[in-house]
């Protein structure tokens, strides 16, 4: 995978990851590959993640496991979506930033687990990974706060329960714009490629169990299953942040660029990597 792409997909990590848990929890996250770590083999990536602990080296161990154990359920959540979301991380680390001896540090490997992937993730899980979304990357972090609070109170009272996908995102989508009142925001249901369509290998586009998976480029046809054009992109086409700035400014990060090789048709077949952010 080229570097661009690894530094697009740990950002992107990064961001869910934080907002899995309380604020300072975690410091950051790396995304590594093959030649980065002995552990990792070809086509393969690594998802290390680094808690913030307190004391000196000697506690370093017992930080970490009692971190971890106060986020069992946490990691074993992030591990499942990895396996589901991006078959190449097959390896999960928990570990702190001992700056004296990297080499040394302690750390928590979560291997992936085909068992994991055996079934599709319930609605309460699906719940909870949208609401990450939406405090890692929505463009009003006080209003994703407000709808996610109001959210999860619907969740703990069992309103998610026992919904098939379709209904799911239609509720979901529902109760987001109550708070947020954003036709922009909704959650919808990816269809799977139609047989034979699937892109070999970690550097294209791969689906599972109908979900999409983050990095690589596009393949070379992303008509819809009936053929027509693809609605939405599950990397918002490569815009990655908007922002208001000083002064009334307006500033947008864009990752990809977009180009169409038919001028009769709108939906995108081609993506390309741009050198950086675009104003």
């Amino acid at each position: 995978m080229e570097q661009a792409a690894v530094e697009r997909l740990e950002r992107m990590i990064d961001r869910e990851i934080k907002a899995r848990f309380p604020a300072g929890g975690v410091q950051r996250v790396a995304v590594l590959q093959h030649g980065d770590d002995p552990a990792i083999e070809p086509d393969e990536l690594l998802v290390r993640v680094f808690i913030a602990t307190g004391g000196e080296p000697d506690d370093y161990q017992r930080s970490l496991d009692a971190w971890a154990e106060a986020h069992q359920a946490a990691l074993k959540r992030i591990r499942r979506e990895l396996s589901l979301r991006l078959p190449p991380a097959r390896l999960l680390e928990f570990t702190v930033d001992d700056a004296s001896d990297p080499g040394a540090a302690p750390r928590i490997t979560m291997p992936d687990d085909p068992a994991l992937t055996s079934a599709p993730l319930s609605g309460p899980e699906i719940v909870e990974a949208a609401l990450g979304l939406l405090r890692s990357s929505y463009v009003f972090p006080d209003r994703a706060e407000q709808a996610a609070a109001a959210v999860e109170r619907r969740l703990a009272a069992g309103e998610y329960d026992g919904l098939d996908e379709a209904t799911l995102a239609e509720r979901l989508t529902a109760h987001l714009d109550e708070v947020c009142a954003d036709k922009h925001l909704r959650v919808r249901v990816m269809p799977p490629l139609p047989a034979g369509r699937e892109p070999p290998g970690p550097e294209g586009r791969t689906r599972r169990q109908g979900r999409p998976v983050p990095g690589g480029t596009r393949g070379r046809d992303d008509r819809g299953p009936e053929g027509g054009p693809e609605r939405g992109h599950p990397l918002n086409y490569g815009i990655h942040r908007v922002e208001r700035l000083e002064g009334n400014v307006g500033y947008w990060t864009c990752a990809e660029w977009l180009t169409r090789t038919t001028p009769d048709r709108p939906s995108p077949r081609r993506w390309n990597w741009s050198p950086g952010p675009s104003r």
